[in-house]
Parts: C-alpha cells; sequence; structure tokens
C-alpha cells in the first residue's frame, strides 16, 4: 500500500518531529515539496532556520549534561569515602 518514497518521507517527517520542529514548519515544508520545483530557496531557508534551532538545544544540552556529569562525579566520590552525608553541608 505504501511505497519506499512514502516511507522515506515518514521517516524525514519523523526526525523533524524528533528534532522540536514545530508541526506548522512540518506542514509549510511538506507543502513545499508537493508544490514542486521552484521553491527550493525557501525550503532550504526553512531548513537552515531550524538547523540553528536544533545546534542552540544541543549547546543548552550539553551545558546541562556537564552540570549533570559534575553532579555524578561528586556524588560518587563522596559516596566511596563513606561522606555521603557531608554533600550539603560542605
Amino acid at each position: 500500500m505504501y511505497g519506499r518514497h512514502d516511507l522515506d518521507w515518514l521517516e524525514v517527517c519523523t526526525k523533524f518531529r524528533a528534532s522540536g520542529m514545530p508541526l506548522e514548519l512540518i506542514r509549510r515544508f511538506a507543502e513545499l515539496v508537493r508544490e514542486g520545483p521552484g521553491n527550493e530557496a525557501e525550503r532550504l531557508e526553512l531548513l537552515r532556520a531550524h538547523r540553528c534551532r536544533v545546534e542552540d538545544r544541543i549547546k543548552q544540552l550539553t551545558d546541562c549534561l556537564a552540570l549533570i556529569e559534575g553532579k555524578v562525579s561528586t556524588y560518587e566520590e563522596h559516596l566511596a569515602r563513606g561522606a555521603a552525608a557531608t554533600l550539603w553541608t560542605g
């Protein structure tokens, strides 16, 4: 019932959504694709803008991960020394 092209397109839309692209933008991109040639510049601009949002989110998550890794390390050290009770007292 569905061909390879349909499944590939579904995967693209799924990845867009998983990357945080709003449904409104996915719909707009799909409309542009369905319209065919002549709007590639608009598609590219949409993709570039989303790429910037994804890059910003990756940076935020990287910063969060660094903080979490520091906390994990601190807790591991305190637990290994048997000093977990001093985590909040200095």
